[in-house]
């Protein structure tokens, strides 16, 4: 079984911003491609050579490209929300924990420690899964 440990730092500027780029130059690429498609045509229809299937072809896999294109700025977009929920529920656990150990950092550090499933310090001291603890002194 292997262990993956993942950490996303996120600065919203800079993710839009990043965004922002990837779409310029999906459409930079679907404008290259009509310009590019363009000059074969006028080519073609000068020397009178029909090449219509082939640029239909080409037409379409450079169709195909921009989707994949768009589906994985989706994707990413998708990726920065689930975290930015994720880093959001993680802080009302932690102010939820406060709550239940009268603020005691020292308690909502322990209870991270065993029940986070990407705890680095419990996977460094040899236990990668997490403890699944239910039930804390003090809490029932």
């Amino acid at each position: 079984m292997a262990t993956i440990q993942h950490q996303v730092t996120l600065d919203d500027k800079q993710y839009l911003a990043a965004l922002q780029r990837i779409d310029k130059n999906i459409d930079k690429i679907a404008s290259d491609g009509a310009k590019a498609f363009d000059s074969v045509q006028k080519s073609a229809n000068l020397s009178g050579v029909q090449i219509g299937a082939i640029a239909g072809i080409v037409s379409s896999l450079t169709t195909a490209f921009i989707q994949m294109g768009q589906q994985a700025v989706d994707a990413l977009i998708d990726i920065g929300e689930k975290s930015i929920e994720t880093a959001l529920e993680i802080d009302t656990l932690k102010a939820r924990l406060r709550g239940i150990f009268d603020g005691s950092q020292e308690a909502a550090e322990w209870v991270g420690y065993c029940n986070h499933p990407y705890n680095i310090r419990r996977a460094q001291n040899g236990a990668a899964e997490p403890f699944k603890v239910r039930l804390w002194p003090g809490t029932i």
